[in-house]
């Protein structure tokens, strides 16, 4: 359940204020989080890089800041800017796995369209995503797509699984596959490698799922 603003400010001026705080209080859009946050980033001085002036990392509260203000303000809309801004994918792909719903799905086949068409462009990029939709897909709650986006989350998959030289890169795209691929994605998948502990489950259960979702879909 999100904090309310009073337990917001009290966590800020302990401490104690975590980046998922302020990403489920902007999921739900709670009411005067975005003056709250310019507030904060004001007194408590919250960095927009990450580096305090001694160069020591800190946590960028300014700009996770901006990003759940974005999305508090004007949802998927007040995103699409910062998803064009490299330095924030991270950010913005974390503020939509939060919300985890259709519409966050879609917006990232949107925003990223040309990454997920060919992988291989920026495979960095390409298995952000990657993991982004594995979280949101194959985990609770489901999430419904029209079968027009799980075509191209399974085409994007499919590439990705092949492009990837490294087992760990491999393993997502085709944990993926198990909210969205069919009989093509199991066929490709048993002609892959075979991947090495710890990933060596992960062909078996993604295949197991897929078989389990064709036969319930008939």
């Amino acid at each position: 359940m999100p904090l309310t603003l009073n337990a917001i400010r009290k966590k800020a001026a302990n401490n104690s204020l975590e980046v998922e705080h302020l990403l489920k209080a902007a999921a739900s859009r709670l009411e005067g989080l975005p003056a709250l946050i310019e507030e904060l980033t004001i007194s408590e001085n919250w960095s927009e890089t990450g580096k305090a002036p001694d160069g020591s990392l800190i946590v960028p509260f300014a700009k996770w800041g901006r990003i759940a203000s974005a999305y508090c303000l004007d949802e998927y809309a007040g995103l699409e800017p910062f998803a064009c801004s490299p330095d924030c994918i991270s950010f913005v792909l974390s503020m939509v796995q939060e919300v985890h719903e259709s519409d966050g799905v879609i917006a990232i086949t949107t925003w990223f369209q040309d990454i997920i068409a060919n992988p291989a462009h920026d495979l960095q990029m390409a298995h952000q995503i990657a993991g982004a939709l594995n979280l949101m897909l194959c985990f609770p709650p489901q999430v419904f797509l029209p079968d027009s986006v799980t075509a191209i989350i399974r085409e994007f998959a499919h590439q990705l699984a092949q492009t990837s030289s490294e087992d760990s890169r491999r393993a997502i795209p085709i944990l993926l596959l198990r909210s969205v691929g069919d009989s093509k994605s199991l066929l490709l998948i048993s002609s892959l490698p075979a991947l090495a502990s710890p990933w060596h489950g992960v062909i078996a259960t993604t295949s197991r799922a897929i078989k389990k979702r064709l036969l319930l879909r008939g």
